[in-house]
């Protein structure tokens, strides 16, 4: 499942400008990967939702994507997650200790 949508909003912090951050929404994304540095992207278009006049072309920035959420759950350091084999079904199972 992809985790970058078209249609789906992201934040854009632009480094030039200090504090400026705007909304963008997934306009296209390429249909094809391409390879930089040993690693696999997709291209993608952002349409700006709300525009500054100080943003211009070529400025670098960052893009925060939000590639999933949840409600009403714990939250807990990788580190914390263990995985063992479950010897009756055969399967991996995560857990976590709770101090009670």
């Amino acid at each position: 499942m992809p985790r970058l949508n078209v249609g789906q909003e992201v934040e854009i912090l632009v480094e030039a400008v200090a504090g400026l951050s705007v909304t963008g929404l997934v306009e296209r994304i390429a249909p094809q990967a391409t390879f930089k540095n040993n690693l696999k992207g997709f291209a993608a278009r952002i349409l700006l939702q709300n525009p500054d006049r100080r943003v211009r072309p070529g400025m670098t920035a960052n893009v925060k994507i939000p590639v999933d959420s949840a409600a009403n759950v714990v939250a807990v350091p990788v580190v914390a997650v263990f995985t063992e084999k479950n010897e009756e079904t055969g399967e991996r199972e995560r857990f976590v200790y709770v101090k009670d």
